[in-house]
């Protein structure tokens, strides 16, 4: 996970240094970034309109679907996240995107399990703040 949030850190800083400030061309350019099969798997992300938030959250459950080898993630994973992180301030962009890009990496994977509501997920995303 530490790979993609560099990697979408890099881009958003090439774009910036390169005076390109709109959100929505991050994303497309984060995908013309990728390798030839990767960029097969990730262009469905591929919208004229897309802000860099709801890329974001995309892009972490792909790479989530996609990576090699799957992890098997259970509900005690998740808690364990979030324990953790409740010990830990967020005081940057960075940690924020770590913590949520992690959150989303378990919590989609126990989604499509059936094992986590929407509503059970968005609760626990929000105990790691206290």
């Amino acid at each position: 996970m530490d790979d993609l949030i560099w990697f979408l850190e890099d881009v958003q800083d090439l774009c910036m240094q390169a005076g390109c400030f709109e959100d929505c061309k991050w994303a497309q350019w984060s995908i013309f970034y990728l390798g030839i099969e990767e960029f097969e798997q990730w262009r469905c992300l591929l919208c004229a309109e897309r802000d860099w938030a709801d890329f974001l959250k995309d892009a972490s459950w792909l790479f989530s679907l996609f990576r090699c080898p799957a992890v098997c993630y259970s509900k005690y994973d998740l808690y364990n996240l979030v324990d953790k992180q409740k010990k830990v301030k967020i005081n940057s962009y960075k940690a924020l995107l770590n913590y949520w890009l992690c959150f989303t990496d378990i919590a989609a994977q126990l989604q499509i399990s059936n094992q986590l509501s929407w509503m059970e997920k968005d609760d626990l995303f929000f105990e790691g703040f206290d």
